[in-house]
């Protein structure tokens, strides 16, 4: 996965304390808009719950 989403899940992969959910939230707070497939890609591959 590429851009912000795809940055956020390497850093989480590195070790980084983040949550994805969090961070997705914050996006889609600044209208930073994202589609329910790549939320819940990144969700699952972060290991969070999509819910």
């Amino acid at each position: 996965m590429k851009g912000s989403i795809g940055i956020l899940l390497r850093a989480k992969q590195k070790g980084y304390p983040l949550s994805i959910k969090t961070a997705i939230q914050k996006m889609l707070n600044r209208n930073i808009r994202l589609s329910e497939t790549v939320i819940n890609f990144a969700l699952k591959q972060a290991g969070e719950n999509p819910e």
